[in-house]
């Protein structure tokens, strides 16, 4: 048996490939491919990256070991995952295991990563390592969108570093590692299914008859801003998790932000990008090893250098994104004309925006109510009114 271990990097794809092999997991099977799946672990096969007796906290997230009840647990959940595993592959004798987890390269450090080998070398001795790199600025702009969701302080590096997480895989799995682009223009149909599928198990089974699942959608620069505010606001105490009250607003926001035209995609402000990209050397040292180049960057420039949004490390979200603030005015007016005018939540959101507190460096946004109901946005030194009478009046009567 053949063991393909995919693991990530994060912000790859990879949710989307593992959402994607679970939900062809029937038809891999017939074809003699295992991708285990199981309700209890969801897609993710987190519980790979615990195996191995050498595990300890600080190799773990720090929301795992209070989310899961401590570190015996976490070991002994990933000691039931292997055991359940082998009794899967002796009931199914599949002819090509595949397991996914981004989570493996957290810790990727030669104590961790030689367990891991062991534990799985337990179920065979044929393994291949996959790791999709992604190019400086999008893995980046990835990134920060997922800090936001927890509302914690934005990536401060200002340089893509994997080096450091691919070089241990290549140690612990003696060069067994496949280091591939996740890159629209260079992945099989633009799709990370369609490619994993297409590399690896064009033998076992036909990729075009594996269904794709999009996953983790992103949020535009003004989503972004809006969301964190709220959270910095209302939310301080719970940083670092997704309580109710947080997923149920993040799913608000996404909703809006996918239903104001023009969709607008998040992006750095003009400049930042290109610091960034002279500011990852490692993508140097990954053409000449791999032959992995991004048509994005200009390998001549590339110097190290620390990008001046990212000096002393105080970069925000707000100093980072470009930001359409009439868009965060907009996304303001859905979001509070979505919820009754006596919910929690529409009251935080009336306080929210009816506060200078949604700001670029310069330039400040508000909104008040005139008279006759309608809603006076203010964007720095302008103003102009916004014909929602009806939703004005539903939130001007919070503030009597």
């Amino acid at each position: 048996m053949k063991i393909l271990l995919h693991v990530g990097l994060p912000k790859t794809g990879t949710t989307a490939l593992q959402d994607s092999l679970a939900a062809n997991a029937e038809l891999l099977e017939k074809n003699r491919v295992l991708y285990p799946f199981w309700r209890k672990w969801n897609s993710s096969q987190l519980w790979i990256s615990w195996i191995g007796d050498t595990l300890r906290e600080d190799d773990l997230q720090p929301w795992m070991v209070p989310h899961f009840g401590g570190l015996a647990e976490i070991r002994e959940l990933a000691a039931t995952g292997l055991r359940n595993l082998k009794d899967e592959i002796a009931a199914k004798n599949p002819e090509v295991l595949v397991l996914s987890s981004e989570h493996i390269p957290h810790r990727a450090v030669a104590r961790r990563l030689n367990s891991i080998r062991a534990g799985l070398e337990e179920l065979s001795k044929d393994i291949q390592v996959i790791l999709y790199v992604r190019e400086p600025t999008s893995a980046i702009l990835s990134t920060l969108q997922e800090t936001a969701k927890l509302n914690d302080a934005p990536y401060q590096s200002g340089a893509h570093w994997i080096r450091s997480k691919i070089e241990p895989f290549e140690a612990a799995f003696d060069g067994r590692l496949t280091v591939l682009p996740y890159d629209r223009g260079q992945l099989v149909d633009g799709d990370v299914l369609a490619d994993f599928a297409t590399r690896f198990l064009k033998d076992r089974v036909n990729p075009a008859e594996l269904q794709s699942r999009i996953s983790n959608e992103s949020l535009s620069g003004e989503a972004v801003i809006i969301y964190t505010r709220y959270r910095t606001e209302f939310l301080p105490e719970k940083n670092g998790i997704i309580d109710k009250e947080a997923a149920a607003l993040l799913s608000a926001i996404r909703e809006a932000d996918a239903a104001l035209p023009p969709r607008r995609h998040i992006a750095f402000r003009p400049g930042i990008a290109d610091e960034i990209r002279r500011a990852s050397p490692d993508f140097v040292w990954l053409r000449d090893r791999y032959g992995v180049e991004f048509a994005e960057l200009d390998y001549a420039t590339i110097d190290g250098s620390v990008p001046a949004a990212f000096a002393g490390k105080n970069a925000t979200y707000e100093s980072l994104l470009d930001i359409d603030e009439r868009r965060i005015a907009a996304l303001g007016a859905r979001l509070m004309g979505k919820y009754p005018p006596e919910s929690p939540l529409s009251h935080r959101l009336a306080r929210l925006f009816a506060t200078p507190l949604l700001t670029r460096p310069t330039r400040t946004f508000g909104v008040s109510f005139a008279g006759d109901g309608a809603l006076r946005l203010e964007l720095g030194r302008n103003s102009a009114r916004l014909s929602l009478s009806a939703l004005g009046r539903r939130v001007r009567n919070l503030f009597r």
